[in-house]
């Protein structure tokens, strides 16, 4: 069975207020590439690819070693940095959560690109990119945690500001808002319904990660 991959405000499934709805929900991935001197490296080759697809994105660091992607789609991926005269490096668990911007700098260290140091475990970053709060309910939680109803916007509502909307039942209000501000996004794609704002598709919970 194909699982889906749902983030309640992270984990695919979006559950956005008014003031944010028309931001995207995407995430951001800046970084540096330097060697051990902390020296920038110029046209280093980047790539950004998703774990669970295989989608591949690639960008080239400039001439103050910056790189960056824009508008990814949340999910865990491996990123990988090439420049020639340098070991490559790769990063097996990057974890994007939703409307994140992440920075993640590259210290290479002289050898052949044949030559590859590889990090499987991302350390745990503060995001101090941007002053947007997210919450995320990890994938432990979700099968954890009982459903009665077997509904999984359940589990939205442990989330702080989010609240069942006492005039839709079954909809979502978050900080206030009404429900037809809530957006709800699954697997990157819009699963809201235009006239009454809610779910176009209910999700089995058994299908969620």
């Amino acid at each position: 069975m194909r699982r889906t991959r749902l983030w309640v405000v992270a984990l695919l499934l979006v559950v956005m207020t008014a003031a944010v709805w028309g931001q995207s929900f995407k995430a951001t991935l800046v970084g540096v590439v330097s060697d051990v001197q902390r020296d920038a490296i110029p046209g280093a080759s980047v790539t950004l690819e998703r774990a669970d697809t295989g989608e591949r994105l690639s960008a080239i660091s400039d001439a103050e070693g910056r790189y960056s992607f824009q508008q990814v789609t949340p999910g865990v991926y491996v990123l990988r940095c090439e420049a020639k005269g340098f070991a490559a490096h790769t990063e097996q668990n990057l974890t994007l959560e939703v409307s994140q911007t992440r920075r993640y700098n590259f210290l290479l260290r002289a050898g052949g690109i044949a030559e590859t140091v590889t990090v499987t475990a991302s350390e745990i970053t503060i995001n101090t990119e941007v002053g947007a709060k997210t919450e995320v309910m990890t994938t432990r939680q979700i099968e954890d945690l009982p459903l009665n109803g077997r509904n999984y916007l359940d589990l939205a509502k442990l989330l702080p500001g989010v609240q069942e909307s006492p005039e839709d039942a079954g909809k979502l209000n978050t900080n206030g808002t009404r429900s037809d501000a809530t957006g709800y996004i699954q697997d990157g794609i819009s699963n809201r319904i235009d006239r009454g704002a809610g779910q176009a598709v209910v999700t089995s919970p058994d299908t969620i990660q």
